[in-house]
């Protein structure tokens, strides 16, 4: 049985970026008419689901039944929404220098540094 630190630890490090992508949701849905553009959507909806495959994947994990040992495929999708995140994220940092922007692009970075570290543990 592992330990209690082992059971909450995965959860912090996933739960901070969904709390602070959250965050981010909700003061783009405040300033919804000013801030939108596409080129703000694409880099959350893919931060969103990169974090939301994380969460789901720990919760499907711990909770119903773990992975093969050797399938990658959940770290490697992952991995590239990540990318994928972090690419657009530069785009939109190049048109717009905004808190939302700036904290998009490090929830992005956070995200692609767990999935290369969980796609290097095996």
């Amino acid at each position: 049985m592992p330990t209690k630190l082992a059971w909450i630890l995965p959860w912090i490090l996933f739960g901070i970026p969904l709390a602070a992508v959250v965050f981010l949701w909700v003061r783009l849905w405040s300033n919804w008419k000013r801030d939108v553009s596409v080129w703000s959507l694409i880099p959350m909806l893919l931060t969103t689901s990169s974090i939301a495959l994380a969460c789901g994947s720990l919760a499907y994990a711990q909770f119903v039944r773990p992975f093969p040992p050797h399938d990658y495929t959940i770290e490697k999708v992952g991995l590239l929404l990540s990318v994928a995140a972090i690419l657009t994220g530069f785009l939109w940092l190049r048109g717009e220098r905004g808190f939302n922007s700036v904290l998009a692009s490090a929830i992005s970075g956070w995200m692609f540094i767990l999935w290369l570290l969980m796609v290097s543990s095996y």
